[in-house]
């Protein structure tokens, strides 16, 4: 679903590039800022009607906090989540590249 918004997204602004001139010369510039207005509202109530809630806030909802949130979201999914800190990748690379081999080594499912 995400993706046929992406891609349908990635469609307008090439195609109001092109209506662009031809609106301009047909119903002027206030006609033209009006006809984008009218094309928001419709676009972002389409948006608002079809749109669904993402699991991450689904889950925020549920009172997770956001590292629970995001991976019972990813989990949902079918990812597997490894949390590491910042400070143990910057002092401890090869640690946390060896823990992420047995963890793979373990279960490569």
């Amino acid at each position: 679903m995400l993706g046929t918004y992406a891609g349908i997204g990635n469609i307008a602004p090439g195609l109001f590039s092109f209506l662009l001139p031809v609106a301009l010369s047909g119903i002027g510039l206030a006609g033209s800022y009006l006809a984008w207005l009218f094309f928001l509202a419709v676009g972002t109530g389409l948006y608002a009607w079809t749109g669904r809630n993402a699991w991450f806030f689904q889950h925020r909802a549920l009172g997770l906090n956001t590292d629970a949130a995001r991976t019972a979201a990813l989990e949902a999914e079918g990812f597997r989540v490894l949390r590491f800190e910042n400070r143990a990748v910057f002092d401890d690379l090869d640690g946390v590249l060896a823990h992420i081999v047995a963890h793979f080594a373990d279960d490569p499912g």
